[in-house]
């Protein structure tokens, strides 16, 4: 696979500098679209899969946008590349009032 080919999915810099020191090129890199319960739906150029929830994922949880990196010859293998960003919000539910002594 060529890695160029992935340009449109984002894939950039920091990703190549992982793969490129990831110690077994054998994986396919992939980008995820979804993540449910028991699912994670990832897309590469020649790549759409939908993949049973891994029950073995090195370098921690996956979330839209991550880039994996998937063993082909077990696909419930994933390897999470470092992510150079991260939206991250408050739990739904919880509300925060500002802390100022004008504010009622």
């Amino acid at each position: 696979m060529q890695l160029s080919a992935l340009k449109k999915f984002g894939w950039g810099t920091l990703q190549e500098q992982q793969f490129v020191a990831f110690e077994d090129h054998d994986h396919q890199p992939a980008r995820v679209l979804d993540v449910h319960r028991s699912v994670i739906h990832v897309v590469a150029p020649d790549l759409d899969l939908s993949l049973p929830v891994p029950l073995k994922l090195d370098g921690g949880r996956v979330t839209v946008g991550d880039w994996v990196l998937i063993d082909p010859a077990a696909p419930r293998k994933v390897q999470r590349l470092e992510r150079s960003s991260l939206f991250r919000r408050r739990a739904p539910g919880l509300w925060t009032r500002p802390e100022c002594a004008s504010c009622n």
